[in-house]
């Protein structure tokens, strides 16, 4: 009865259906949207509106056609547009059977991927699931998240060959850079201190056995790849590799929060931000390690808690294991580093790595590195207000402190002789005193640049004292290797950078100044300024970061010859736009703008000043005849009250 009634019904509004005129051509697409519908010949079947849109050209007079293509949200009949969907299935189904690698079928039916599949994923081709639709599939078609055999069997496939790895093996690398690529993140005991630590490349590029936790491997696979990056094969295959390597860990494993969730995840963070950093990405880096410091976060790690039991199952016994509170350290240190060179902001201002009781349990070189963090912290601080005298000379007695902690040999100048007895301490001891001058540096230069006083004149002998520090360590690390070995690291380039603008600057100022003051040592800091950029010049090919400090410098040094019709002024961030890193740019009206992170921007334009004139005569010197009881006159007195 309800089905004839239903019948009843639909032939009603049959019936009301307005009948079409006699004659009537016009299709129902285009009464609907009230246009005039035109054929492009008379015997055309299709009108030229319905061909153009590639709708379907139904006439009036086929009512019940018009009911049938009843158009949807998408201007498509629902049918055409469900074939058009399994047609799409269909072809996305051939495109992955054509690259190989079978599905398998878990144990609830779902379809998950092979780990062949898996490593071919890493070459950065789209996979199917990643352009999956929750919402048009219904959920019927998922794809299973791979269990750790499957990630631990896709991240060894990535693994090169045998004899490649003999290959990468026996390449020139300076043990420099394999203590960096392993240890970026460890920490050794202070009794270790003085301890030789060598790590051999054929015992550091090793697979762990079979079984491994995924993040170990990915470890292995991050090894490689810093390595590689730092003995830079001129070869496509090796940067294959190398990349491949960094690929795979990333997007299956430190891309997924349930596997980085322990402290070898977080290393392996740490070690990504290390590759991205090398190859000049500071904003990849910034980004990996700010992921690792909100990890660190989430597993207590700030509050000195012990992880979960998740770390205990990545810890192997061949490595030296990792530290919770050091860990948490070292991030807050890479962090920091990063954003003074990147000019982001950092990840926190907590000093809780500086208390006295973790502070006593330290050695030297330890407090060393934590009182360095702590004033990078307070740089840092300085964009949002805090940028007034007194705390400029806290930050001065802070950094004056942490050298008054290693005794006074340890900061003469490491000799790097390439050699494999170099011990890792003397390694990271080069590394700690570009640090320590670079700080000096970055926290004298506003105030040297700021105007004329007794303050302003104290910071620009700190600063330019601390660039040529700097400057002499850069060249010690780049110089000295035996057998082609060659250290590069894009983060010593932006110190160095920092520091060979401070050179030039203060000869520009003062060129029609005080000439007398600081003409002894303008051609032996432009010849130092002149190395740096031979050495950008040699290595502009690694990253396009070399090549923009290049081109700043070599125009900075053109102005410096002229430097007397020049004038200098520094421009501190005013918002806008974000610089990240060092450079620099040639405006259309031929001014120099110089960006240093954290600092400004330092503009360098022709003045109507004239040059110097000669400074006044010398004074005379008294009669320092010595006769009789006046042999007792003071030198040192006289030294110190002369005006020169």
């Amino acid at each position: 009865m309800k089905r004839a009634h239903c019948q009843n019904n639909d032939l009603a509004a049959e019936s009301k259906t307005k009948k079409p005129r006699k004659g009537t051509q016009s299709c129902w697409e285009c009464k609907r949207r009230k246009m005039r519908c035109a054929f492009a010949s008379p015997s055309g079947a299709i009108c030229v509106a319905c061909e153009r849109r590639g709708t379907s050209c139904v006439s009036q007079e086929a009512a019940q056609q018009k009911q049938d293509s009843t158009p949807v949200a998408g201007g498509q009949p629902i049918g055409e547009k469900l074939n058009r969907i399994g047609e799409l299935l269909e072809q996305c189904a051939r495109m992955i059977a054509r690259r190989g690698g079978a599905e398998d079928i878990d144990g609830g039916g779902q379809r998950c991927l092979s780990p062949k599949r898996l490593a071919r994923a890493c070459d950065g081709t789209a996979l199917f699931p990643r352009y999956t639709s929750p919402d048009l599939l219904g959920g019927s078609l998922r794809i299973a998240q791979p269990s750790q055999l499957e990630l631990e069997r896709a991240l060894v496939g990535v693994w090169p060959e045998k004899v490649d790895v003999d290959s990468i093996v026996k390449l020139k690398v300076h043990p420099f850079q394999v203590v960096r690529a392993v240890n970026c993140a460890r920490d050794f005991h202070p009794s270790h201190q003085d301890q030789t630590i060598s790590v051999a490349p054929g015992k550091a590029l090793q697979l762990p056995p079979e079984g491994t936790h995924p993040v170990i491997v990915a470890r292995k696979l991050l090894t490689l790849a810093l390595f590689l990056q730092c003995a830079r094969p001129s070869t496509a295959k090796f940067d294959s590799i190398m990349t491949r390597a960094v690929e795979a860990a990333r997007y299956l494993v430190t891309s997924r929060d349930d596997l980085v969730g322990s402290l070898e995840g977080i290393e392996c963070l740490l070690m990504e931000a290390t590759f991205e950093n090398n190859a000049g990405n500071l904003r990849r880096a910034w980004l990996a390690t700010r992921r690792a410091m909100a990890t660190a976060q989430m597993i207590g790690l700030e509050e000195k808690t012990m992880p979960s039991a998740a770390s205990a199952e990545c810890c192997t016994s061949d490595e030296s294991p990792l530290d919770p509170e050091h860990m948490w350290f070292r991030l807050i240190q890479t962090d920091r580093f990063l954003s003074l060179m990147s000019g982001l902001p950092q990840g926190t201002g907590a000093d809780s790595f500086t208390d006295a009781e973790t502070m006593q349990a330290c050695s030297p070189v330890q407090r060393l590195q934590r009182i360095h963090c702590t004033a990078s912290g307070r740089l840092l601080q300085r964009g949002k207000g805090r940028n007034s005298a007194t705390d400029m000379w806290e930050i001065d007695r802070l950094l004056q402190n942490a050298s008054e902690c290693v005794p006074t040999q340890w900061w003469l100048v490491p000799q790097l002789d390439g050699g494999p007895d170099e011990t890792f301490e003397e390694i990271s001891r080069m590394m700690d005193q570009m640090t320590h001058y670079h700080l000096i540096v970055q926290l004298h230069l506003p105030w040297a640049m700021s105007g004329e006083n007794d303050v302003c004149l104290h910071s620009t002998l700190s600063a330019i004292n601390a660039s040529r520090e700097v400057m002499v360590r850069y060249m010690a690390v780049q110089k000295g290797s035996k057998g082609g070995e060659k250290r590069y690291c894009s983060s010593l380039d932006s110190l160095a950078f920092v520091s060979s603008v401070c050179l030039c600057w203060v000869h520009i100022k003062y060129s029609n100044q005080d000439p007398s003051g600081w003409g002894h040592q303008r051609y032996g800091d432009r010849a130092i300024v002149e190395w740096f950029v031979e050495n950008l010049r040699r290595h502009r090919e690694r990253n396009h970061v070399s090549a923009q400090l290049l081109a700043t410098l070599e125009r900075l040094l053109d102005i410096q010859l002229d430097g007397s019709t020049y004038s200098t002024v520094l421009q501190p961030d005013a918002g806008g736009e974000r610089v990240v890193g060092c450079g620099g740019r040639v405006s259309d009206d031929n001014v120099l703008h110089i960006h240093i992170p954290c600092l400004g921007e330092v503009i360098i334009q022709r003045s109507d000043n004239s040059r110097w004139t000669l400074p006044e005569p010398f004074p005379s010197l008294p009669d320092m005849t010595l006769a009789g009881d006046e042999s007792s006159l003071d030198l040192m007195a006289f030294l110190q009250d002369s005006t020169y």
